[in-house]
Order: C-alpha cells, then structure tokens, then sequence
C-alpha cells in the first residue's frame, strides 16, 4: 500500500476514514466514490473513441464550471483530464511483443475488450475525476520514477512523464491506484487547498 507523492497530509476526517479503510483493504482504494462525502452528484462514462473522449472530457469540464471554478481552474481540469485520458488510451494497450498498440496518430478506436471509463462528480467539498483502463499494465515503478526525474528536473526534456508531473502540481490529491494485472487508475480532486 503506497501513498504516491501526497502534496499534504490528510487534513479531513473524510480523508482519513477513507485512507483507514484502504487500509483495511485495498479494493476500498479504487474509484472516485470513495474520495467524495456523502451528498454526491457522480457520472461515468465510457471512452473508446476519440469523439467520445472529448466528449466526456467537454462533459466533465461542464460539471466543474458548475461547481463554481473559475477559467483558469477550469483549463488545469482540462488540461489533467486531456492528460490522464491520453495516458489510458495510448500507452496503457501493448502489442504481444510489449510495444504500445495506439498512437495519437493512428487510434480511431479501442478493441473489442479494451476500455477505458472516466468517472467525474463533486460533493460540495471536493470535484474531481478518475481515468481508469483494463489493461493492468502500468507499474508502481513506473509512475515513481518519471515522477523523480521531473521532480528533480533531469527529466525536463523527457518525452513521457510529464503528464504525471502536471498532474500532481495542477491538482489538490492525485491518487494512482493500480491493480497490477488488471486495472490501474487515476484519481484527480481538486478544492480550495
């Protein structure tokens, strides 16, 4: 059980009921439900083609100038959302050999068995969104080390890893989870921390 590059500790009794139930098992750690209180206005949707995800992304930034941001929060949740979405559709499907299966050139949909959902909603308290994708191939390791390299700027002219960086410092709490083998996932809240 690991806490990826946490900005603040848990501050609320939310936060801290939830990290105690992951605790206790790790399942309790997978969905944006799980980050959000009580009274929740939620939405999933299905990404398998890319007018469907600028779509859902169009959806999901709606919901969130509901919520009251402003333009400029608005265009650090989009931009996270373009990047996570991104992530889940071209580099998280691999080819036999281990390759990356789509590009941003060539992908015009998933296959059969292939998805990729974004989940959005808010509480009150806290909006947010998680991508998560069935292809179960994105590594703890991974994910540490492209956030090193950024962190530590040996990595500014990197061509991958960025998209996690900016994540992290655009957000409130990123959330990786992973289940290797089956389903990783993104967790992005955004409030007035």
């Amino acid at each position: 059980l690991l806490q990826v590059a946490v900005k603040a500790p848990p501050s609320s009794d939310l936060e801290v009921r939830h990290f105690l139930e992951m605790a206790e098992d790790a399942n309790n750690g997978s969905g944006l439900i799980g980050y959000l209180g009580d009274t929740v206005e939620m939405y999933s949707v299905a990404i398998r083609t890319i007018p469907e995800k600028h779509a859902a992304i169009e959806r999901a930034v709606n919901h969130f100038a509901t919520c009251g941001f402003n333009v400029h929060e608005l265009y650090d949740v989009r931009l996270t959302l373009e990047e996570r979405a991104n992530n889940a559709r071209f580099h998280a499907f691999q080819t036999e050999a281990g390759a990356e299966k789509y590009s941003i050139r060539g992908c015009t949909q998933l296959e059969d068995g292939e998805s990729v959902r974004l989940e959005y909603g808010s509480d009150g308290r806290v909006a947010g969104f998680s991508v998560t994708d069935n292809a179960g191939t994105l590594a703890t390791r991974t994910v540490l080390n492209k956030l090193e390299r950024q962190l530590n700027r040996e990595g500014l002219f990197d061509e991958s890893g960025r998209g996690i960086y900016l994540t992290r410092m655009l957000s409130s709490q990123y959330v990786i989870n992973i289940e290797r083998g089956t389903r990783p996932q993104s967790v992005v809240l955004f409030d007035d921390r």
